[in-house]
């Protein structure tokens, strides 16, 4: 089986996909392709090749299309999620998760090609066509389900599901407005938005996907606000020593009995003491 063939069957599953609903529903995969078929370094690209079609370019189409006939599909190809993290991860023998995945890879491996750890060319080249034959059965069956897009009394109905999730799906920087807004709400600041973004980015894409329409802007505000109060709800939004110099403080004693003060306030007394501070300072 060779990566030419695999090409093609995503081109063709590109064509069907664009016809029915649109260009966004296959992104293009820019990174580099494999160049070999029996190296380690061709394998590894095209794990990574692997990874984007199925998690990132086509983890909406595809999930959406393998609950249609004739595919009926379980999970696409888990396997390919630990070979990505075992090729490209620094992965920690003393973390649960991390050896978990190891595991996951090194039986992959000596279930496709008899050794745990590929060495020669011939390995290389076993689990190189096994990955390549696993994606085309995985394309071919996507295929295949476009033609419930297509025809049928529910194809309209399954169009339109099939638009609307690729509508929600947010690229993850669309987010960051709302957590730059809601920390400029909490008067804090200094604090990486997009770490913030990236802890809690699936639950967010979740609350996206199930609000309805007329409520999807007040939901995502709302989920976004909520967890920023778990994280740094305890955060005070001013310093001991802007304390200090708003309240005219004279002894260390005096800071701590308003720090103590302000930490009783609620959220709303705690944001206004900030913005008075802020307004103070332009």
């Amino acid at each position: 089986m060779s990566f030419g063939l695999v090409q093609g069957d995503y081109q063709t599953l590109k064509r069907r996909l664009t016809l029915s609903v649109g260009v966004t529903a296959l992104p293009d995969i820019t990174i580099d392709p494999p160049k070999g078929n029996s190296d380690e370094l061709s394998f590894i690209r095209l794990v990574a090749w692997s990874y984007v079609l199925i998690f990132e370019s086509g983890k909406i189409s595809l999930n959406f299309l393998r609950k249609l006939p004739p595919w009926h599909g379980k999970e696409i190809l888990p396997y390919v999620r630990s070979l990505r993290t075992w090729a490209s991860h620094n992965l920690q023998f003393d973390h649960d998760h991390d050896v978990k995945t190891l595991r996951a890879a090194v039986g992959w491996f000596s279930e496709t090609c008899g050794v745990g750890t590929p060495q020669e060319s011939s390995h290389w080249r076993k689990c190189f066509e096994a990955l390549c034959e696993d994606l085309h059965k995985v394309l071919s069956l996507a295929v295949s389900a476009c033609d419930q897009l297509d025809s049928g009394e529910d194809s309209a109905r399954l169009r339109d599901q099939l638009t609307s999730r690729l509508d929600r799906a947010w690229p993850a920087h669309v987010f960051d407005r709302y957590v730059d807004r809601a920390l400029v709400s909490f008067g804090l600041g200094g604090f990486d938005v997009v770490q913030i973004r990236n802890r809690y980015l699936s639950k967010w894409r979740t609350i996206v996907e199930i609000s309805s329409a007329d409520q999807l802007e007040r939901n995502i505000t709302s989920a976004v606000e909520s967890a920023l109060v778990a994280e740094v709800g305890d955060c005070l939004p001013l310093t001991a020593a802007e304390l200090r110099d708003l309240l005219e403080c004279k002894t260390s004693e005096e800071v701590l009995q308003a720090i103590r003060a302000l930490k009783s306030c609620d959220q709303v007394a705690r944001v206004e003491v900030a913005r008075h501070v802020q307004s103070l300072g332009g």
